[in-house]
């Protein structure tokens, strides 16, 4: 009980011992990405819902999602699938167009580091 607040970083050194690689997606190197992370990837501030939406548009090509959940507990998949790929206003929310947005540079592979 008397560790509450701490509850978070506790979890992160517990991944680090378990060898589990942290990410940390953040505009500052805070705390957690100075302490915890294997790889630290500065933001622009308030722009990461670019990033999620040009992450979500490869999820989307490859079908590399949970479809049986996406069916039974999802609802409007089809509408963001729709806005992610561009048909709602002709934009595709590709890693080039976030890039532009967020400061995070776009790559055409998939990659380890």
């Amino acid at each position: 009980m008397g560790w509450g607040g701490q509850t978070v970083s506790q979890l992160c050194y517990w991944f680090t011992e378990l060898g589990i690689r942290q990410i940390y997606v953040c505009p500052e190197v805070n705390y957690g990405a100075a302490v915890h992370a294997d790889k630290w990837i500065p933001i622009l501030p308030n722009t990461d819902a670019a990033l999620y939406l040009a992450i979500a548009l490869p999820m989307d090509h490859t079908g590399t999602y949970d479809k049986a959940y996406v069916e039974t507990h999802v609802v409007g998949f089809d509408k963001f699938c729709d806005y992610v790929l561009g048909k709602e206003d002709g934009i595709a929310k590709t890693p080039e167009w976030a890039s532009k947005k967020t400061a995070v540079p776009s790559r055409n592979h998939q990659g380890s580091g």
